[in-house]
């Protein structure tokens, strides 16, 4: 038979460690699932907007060689 100081100590300190260990592995893959999420979220809406935004009006090359050229003497 066990005796009863041990059977407490692992019912008190043992068991509620082991416990909070898989519950902080469990808090870490949340955070990293949430942060990858996160960071992936960013990055599409980044794209996204990238994709779909409007140009800016930019005159072509040709006009501007043709203003330089005019321009000149």
């Amino acid at each position: 038979m066990r005796n009863p100081a041990r059977v407490l100590l692992d019912v008190f300190i043992n068991i509620p460690s082991l416990v909070m260990a898989e519950v902080a592995w469990c808090v870490r893959c949340i955070f990293l699932a949430a942060t990858f999420a996160g960071v992936s979220v960013a990055g599409l809406a980044a794209i996204g907007l990238y994709v779909t935004r409007p140009q800016r009006k930019r005159p072509a090359q040709s006009d501007v060689l043709e203003r330089l050229i005019e321009a000149q003497p």
